[in-house]
């Protein structure tokens, strides 16, 4: 998972460099898990709720860990 290898890359290296660029993308196996899982889509803890909120999450360490140009790719349309 994403918040796993963000984990490890901030335990090897602490914070980011006023330079650096960090690219995220992720986020796609939780939206399939979440859709053919069987969660109606209408519940208020559906899955992909959840999904979203870790991978928020994952963006506010990096930037806290002072990745100051952070781009997240979009999950494509999987619908």
């Amino acid at each position: 998972p994403v918040a796993e290898q963000v984990a490890r890359c901030l335990a090897a290296r602490g914070r980011f460099r006023a330079g650096d660029v960090v690219v995220v993308n992720g986020g796609g196996n939780d939206a399939l898990l979440s859709a053919f899982g069987g969660a109606d889509p209408d519940a208020p803890d559906h899955p992909a709720d959840a999904a979203a909120a870790d991978f928020a999450d994952v963006v506010a360490r990096l930037v806290g860990a002072g990745a100051p140009h952070t781009f997240v790719v979009r999950t494509p349309d999987l619908g």
